[in-house]
């Protein structure tokens, strides 16, 4: 109901619309589950992804492999979802309303997914860097061969 209808599925003891103040963490929490919120983080996941690839090219096209800066920014992106996992996990229990320390809850919850998909992602990108690097340097012995002492 809340993706169908929003703030409006929430109702009061008497059965009327509930209304919710602008600082209200409920609200908020509501408005980023309902269908248009969730046809904007389609549309930013599209766009995301577009930019990774044109990024992606062109650090190969400049002859680069794009695994170092997404090593960075999956780490970066796993630091900043375990500061919020924290924030959520320490704040939580400070509120005093059960919707508002589940609300709490559900962040920590989604930061734990920003932390286990971006790790997920930043070792993933190590390994192939890893067995990158490992194939070029074998390449590289591979292709060495000694020159004989020059003569005389």
């Amino acid at each position: 109901m809340l993706y169908e209808d929003g703030t409006a599925a929430l109702r009061d003891a008497e059965g009327k619309e509930a209304s919710l103040g602008i600082d209200d963490p409920v609200r908020w929490a509501v408005s980023l589950l309902s269908k248009g919120a969730h046809r904007f983080w389609r549309a930013a996941l599209i766009l995301s992804v577009i930019a990774l690839l044109g990024l992606s090219a062109l650090l190969l096209s400049g002859g680069r492999l794009p695994l170092g800066p997404i090593v960075a920014g999956a780490g970066l992106s796993a630091l900043a979802s375990a500061a919020v996992w924290a924030f959520a996990r320490l704040i939580g229990p400070a509120f005093d309303s059960a919707v508002d320390r589940e609300v709490m809850l559900i962040l920590r919850d989604g930061a734990w997914i920003g932390i286990r998909n971006s790790l997920a992602v930043a070792v993933a990108a190590l390994a192939i860097l890893f067995l990158t690097n490992a194939s070029a340097r074998r390449r590289d012995l591979h292709s060495f061969s000694p020159q004989p002492p020059a003569e005389g």
